[in-house]
């Protein structure tokens, strides 16, 4: 619940309250505690008059009381299409045409226009002349206190989400369903491990599983820590070079010390295939290498030196370092 206050500026907990505020009643349970409250506040503020809208009057001790219920945006469809019309009142204000915010919630220009007169009645919008409209102190208020729930919401939603969804991991160890375990990333591939104390990230087991199958975790409590790693790009000499070589030796040597190895373009393919090495993939080369160097996972991209600066932009715009190495003869 609410009441509004007008009058002399209010001042309370060290705060300057503007000649019109709005403060919640929160415990008041009848209107005599009502009048207590009003009181109290009156004493303390040396405000004069304590009035509300859109609701019934009491009068207790000559100070005019009106009593407006708290409003939820889920109380009603009425409730939330309201907050939406405010929306774009604000965004596109002070000159807004019913069409237009008709046309961008998909609901009729009447309806739009009813929700406007409502409001203004409230206090939450002024209408200067047709066409017209400004938000007032009143409504933007409201346009928090709403989205806030709204916020809340979401959050909860989220909450609710992440409980019941299930992250398939790797198990290392047999478990049982409804067990706590701790989670880890190694090489961009999810274990899930016997927990232990000083872990900041566990689960909780949906099913049984036996050691190397894949599991179901839910619950995920904590963040799984990442530790990015360089990009390595070998270049070879690109089809316009015919008296350059790629040198097969150390190119071998260095797919040895990765875990994924990825050709872009024909050239990196072949000296690749003739080093003894077959690419894990051939496509959307600078995608896949940041996303495994991001998940620490040790990549070697092979490219020529003409598909070098696309390979290495796409690489930074991606996120991911690289190391670049010329391995031409």
């Amino acid at each position: 619940m609410f009441l509004r206050c007008h009058g002399h500026t209010a001042e309370a907990a060290g705060i300057v309250l503007p000649k019109r505020v709005c403060f919640p009643l929160d415990g008041v349970q009848d209107f005599t505690s009502l009048f207590v409250h009003v009181f109290l506040f009156r004493v303390r503020t040396r405000s004069r008059h304590v009035y509300g809208v859109n609701s019934r009057m009491r009068k207790c001790a000559n100070v005019c009381i009106l009593v407006t219920p708290k409003m939820d945006i889920f109380q009603d469809r009425s409730t939330g299409t309201r907050f939406r019309v405010l929306v774009e009142l604000a965004a596109h204000q002070p000159s807004v045409q019913q069409k237009d915010v008709a046309a961008s919630l998909g609901i009729t220009v009447q309806a739009v226009s009813e929700h406007v007169k409502e409001l203004v009645l409230q206090g939450w919008v002024v209408s200067t002349s047709k066409g017209s409209y400004t938000v007032t102190p009143q409504g933007v208020d409201w346009m928090l206190r709403m989205s806030r729930q709204l916020q809340a919401y979401s959050e909860r939603v989220g909450r609710i989400v992440r409980d019941i969804s299930v992250t398939a991991a790797i198990a290392d160890g047999d478990f049982e369903q409804g067990q706590v375990v701790s989670l880890e990333m190694r090489e961009g591939e999810l274990h899930a491990v016997p927990v232990r104390p000083d872990d900041a990230v566990r689960a909780t087991v949906d099913r049984c599983a036996a050691r190397g199958s894949a599991v179901g975790v839910m619950r995920i409590e904590g963040v799984i820590p990442l530790s990015p790693v360089d990009v390595t790009v070998a270049v070879v000499p690109s089809i316009q070079n015919v008296s350059g070589h790629a040198d097969l030796r150390r190119l071998l040597s260095l797919a040895r010390d990765v875990k994924l190895v990825l050709a872009a373009g024909v050239e990196a393919l072949v000296a690749l295939r003739a080093s003894g090495v077959e690419p894990a993939c051939c496509w959307g080369v600078p995608v896949v290498a940041a996303e495994a160097s991001l998940s620490g996972v040790s990549t070697l991209v092979v490219c020529s030196a003409a598909d070098l600066p696309h390979v290495a932009e796409r690489l930074a715009e991606l996120g991911a370092r690289a190391s670049i190495i010329d391995v031409s003869l």
